[in-house]
């Protein structure tokens, strides 16, 4: 049903970058065990413009956090009603795991080697965490 709604949507002329990663940062949340925050971004390229900040929980498994992270991009693109020309993300597992958007949305994603963009945030991120 979403990826229905993300494929009525027209296509901007727009480039997103994505990226996934464990932060180093731990989260204690009251009554539960702690665990490191998984954080899911997503920026537009031209502009710099953070268009997602995500922390993904490892429960119930790491496995099952990672087959979320397609869902959870999903949900993030049809908030900001986007249905990007393009989606950059660097070679790994994220690459595989997002080629189940691209067949069923026909969004492109395409490996680089660098996301400028979402490498200023996670600075940015690491700084807060620094504090």
């Amino acid at each position: 049903k979403a990826i229905t709604a993300l494929k009525s949507l027209p296509v901007v002329d727009m480039t997103v970058e994505i990226d996934f990663f464990n932060s180093g940062m731990t989260i204690a949340e009251k009554g539960s065990r702690p665990y490191f925050a998984n954080v899911l971004l997503i920026a537009e390229k031209e502009s710099g413009f953070l268009l997602c900040h995500d922390v993904l929980k490892p429960f119930p498994s790491l496995e099952a956090m990672w087959k979320s992270v397609p869902q959870k991009v999903l949900e993030h693109l049809l908030k900001a009603d986007l249905r990007p020309k393009k989606v950059l993300v660097k070679e790994g597992p994220l690459h595989q795991i997002l080629s189940i958007l691209n067949k069923k949305s026909g969004i492109p994603i395409v490996t680089v080697k660098t996301l400028p963009v979402i490498e200023a945030a996670r600075k940015f991120l690491l700084k807060f965490k620094q504090r």
